[in-house]
């Protein structure tokens, strides 16, 4: 016995493609509600960011001037001859200011990182000169501090990058390895050249820093055992380091063990 189940078939066959269009078009459907709901779940987080964002700009900006202009009066009253006492006096706001001019530069930079409209201008750089250049302006520093610096810089290392950035970032790790390395110890530079990669390391002998606080370096602010080397600073240096490398397309990362601290920077060299 035969039996025609064609029809039976065919109208398998619409039940399917029409359940499958009602699943479409529900998933579509609550896609859309998802993102929609998202968007707005996220949209005051967003607006605070962004708030926060051009706060810190321009709070930089404005404190700007009034600290130029108290640093060209405490230099004019450095200038004067004084009595003992004032010139303390005039010393401790000359130095202060500093200070303070200092941190705003640094928040600025930060501020001017976190506006993504504003990226690098990437050309063909010469890593090996901006690490020499650097080595060279720090060596006085670190024989001040009776930490020497000792330096081998591979020559004709050439990356994409931003220069002044780039010097900016090798300052950072150089200034950072002499103002918390050990009394006495030699910080060291290197910068290599692998098959497809620039590898610069800067070492500083001294404590070792813990595996829980290595994690930390590079948030803002962020200052590891105070008891540990040189007291100033303000925790911003580290994160402009790593905020310039993200830039670049390159890896910024910190290694400690019993013999001291070193920090590593990656990047991709000039095709």
């Amino acid at each position: 016995a035969f039996v025609d189940m064609s029809m039976e078939r065919a109208m398998l066959r619409e039940m399917m493609g029409s359940y499958l269009g009602i699943a479409l078009a529900a998933f579509l459907l609550l896609l859309a509600v998802s993102v929609l709901l998202a968007r707005w779940a996220t949209r005051p987080a967003e607006r605070a960011w962004r708030q926060q964002r051009q706060f810190l700009s321009d709070a930089s900006h404005e404190l700007k001037t009034p600290l130029t202009v108290i640093l060209s009066n405490a230099e004019l009253l450095e200038a004067q001859p004084l009595t003992e006492r004032p010139a303390r006096w005039a010393d401790n706001i000359l130095s202060e200011a500093r200070q303070m001019k200092a941190l705003v530069e640094e928040m600025l930079t930060l501020a001017r990182a976190d506006d993504l409209a504003q990226p690098p201008v990437l050309e063909a750089v010469s890593l090996s000169d901006a690490a020499e250049d650097c080595a060279l302006a720090f060596e006085a520093v670190a024989f001040e501090a009776g930490k020497p610096l000792t330096y081998s810089i591979a020559p004709d290392v050439f990356v994409l990058g931003d220069r002044e950035r780039l010097r900016r970032l090798v300052s950072i790790l150089l200034d950072n390895a002499i103002k918390y390395g050990a009394p006495g110890g030699t910080v060291e530079l290197a910068l290599q050249k692998t098959e497809r990669q620039a590898r610069l390391s800067v070492f500083n002998p001294g404590e070792p820093i813990p595996a829980e606080q290595l994690s930390r370096l590079f948030e803002r602010f962020y200052r590891a055992d105070s008891s540990r080397g040189e007291q100033s600073g303000f925790g911003l240096g580290l994160p402009i380091a790593a905020v310039i490398a993200e830039e670049h397309k390159g890896t910024l990362r910190a290694e400690s063990g019993a013999e001291g601290t070193r920090f590593l920077f990656f990047l991709p060299l000039k095709k």
